[in-house]
């Protein structure tokens, strides 16, 4: 419910990236002179929204499925 209250309704995201953009979970990048560098994600978007993703995701993470294989791969 928490999900819900802050993003209003997901059709406003026409992508899962603009969602995670919106919710300040994008890192940053600085790229000059042919080097990138990638910082972490900031204080930027909802503190809630981005608390109440990270913390369904480490629940995510230990059950068998998508979530875990692609945090065991990474």
């Amino acid at each position: 419910m928490l999900i819900e209250a802050e993003i209003g309704t997901i059709k406003r995201f026409p992508t899962s990236h603009a969602l995670a953009s919106y919710a300040g979970l994008v890192p940053s990048t600085r790229s000059s002179g042919g080097k990138t560098a990638h910082g972490g994600v900031g204080p930027a978007g909802s503190s809630w929204l981005k608390w109440a993703l990270v913390e369904a995701t480490q629940v995510l993470k230990q059950a068998p499925g998508p979530v875990r294989f692609h945090y065991e791969r990474l």
